[in-house]
């Protein structure tokens, strides 16, 4: 049974590399934009409740969408990179296995 298993683990090693680099750099960069989207989106709320007070309710709308926008964006970024680190510890577990 090992041998049949080592061509895989052969070809999961450069995978397990690319998606740990993936993994590593997408934490690394989710992480920082989620400041610099934090502050965006901090502005875009100020912005919509000024609207608001003026009774400039299609801008009160658009900004909204604006709002979110920014966060589906920022969760399926997050959630991709999360997923990119659950398949690459199945294939750590693979090559331990």
């Amino acid at each position: 049974m090992w041998l049949l298993k080592l061509p895989f683990k052969i070809l999961a090693l450069p995978v397990i590399l690319l998606l740990g680099v993936f993994w590593v750099l997408g934490k690394i960069m989710t992480n920082l934009s989620a400041f610099v989207v934090g502050i965006f989106m901090l502005f875009i709320f100020l912005v919509g409740i000024f609207c608001a007070f003026q009774g400039q309710w299609g801008n009160v709308a658009f900004l909204i969408g604006v709002e979110v926008a920014c966060l589906v964006l920022q969760y399926g970024a997050m959630m991709i990179v999360d997923i990119s680190g659950s398949i690459n510890g199945a294939l750590v577990r693979f090559l331990h296995s």
